[in-house]
């Protein structure tokens, strides 16, 4: 949450943001990630580098946020 705030009051994110909102958002999502990963419930996609997926999703994820709360 406090996070949010820094970047609010360094105009990266709009002002009016709900930082309780924002900071479950993100932590739902991280914490998505590395537990899919961690209980190897991505072999789904065993033809895939599984870290670099995961990678690529967060940064999918960071991007979206970035365009929609800026």
């Amino acid at each position: 949450k406090g996070n949010f705030k820094e970047c609010i009051n360094a105009g990266h994110f709009k002002k009016d943001l709900n930082l309780d909102a924002a900071s479950l958002m993100l932590w739902s999502q991280v914490h998505g990630l590395v537990t899919l990963y961690n209980k190897e419930r991505l072999n789904i996609y065993a033809d895939l580098d599984q870290k670099k997926l995961v990678d690529d999703a967060f940064g999918l994820f960071f991007n979206a946020i970035k365009n929609c709360l800026s």
